[in-house]
């Protein structure tokens, strides 16, 4: 699924438009990079603040070049769309499953084998990732500005 997002500006001069431009495109990678590591199977119950973290930690991060808030919400967003994906596929195949022209115990057996596998992914979501802490937070300072800046962690801070 692709998403566009469309600002509209006045007197938008081309150094402002370059750098929309160029934020837009560091972002998309960032996108695609959630979708390629987390969009299939090995995705299932990642949280985006678990990613976020992960990223921070082991500076992956520091490697985007934009703002901490812009590539933190893209990570949020991408994985909100994995997930609407992946619901939307379980109504597919449960329409799948009402659809066919079987035996009632057949459709039956389906059902409790389609409800399996969202128990087993449910599993897979409720337990703790060893390579994800959840009780470690970000390391981000404030700049002059006031937004978030991305510090790497250091040796001797983790």
């Amino acid at each position: 699924m692709k998403v566009t997002r469309i600002a509209y500006s006045k007197n938008l001069n081309a150094g402002k438009y370059a750098q929309l431009d160029e934020q837009a495109l560091r972002l998309g990678v960032i996108r695609s990079k959630v979708w390629r590591l987390y969009g299939s199977i090995a995705g299932v119950g990642v949280k985006d603040r678990q990613i976020r973290d992960q990223w921070m930690r082991d500076g992956t991060a520091a490697e985007f070049g934009v703002l901490a808030n812009a590539w933190k919400e893209t990570v949020r967003d991408a994985v909100a769309d994995i997930t609407a994906g992946r619901e939307a596929a379980k109504v597919k195949a449960r329409r799948a499953i009402a659809k066919l022209k079987v035996a009632e115990a057949e459709k039956k057996r389906l059902f409790t084998a389609l409800k399996r596998v969202k128990q087993i992914l449910k599993e897979r979501t409720d337990r703790q990732r060893s390579g994800l802490p959840l009780d470690q937070d970000s390391s981000t300072q404030l700049c002059r500005c006031g937004e978030r800046n991305i510090r790497p962690m250091l040796n001797s801070e983790q």
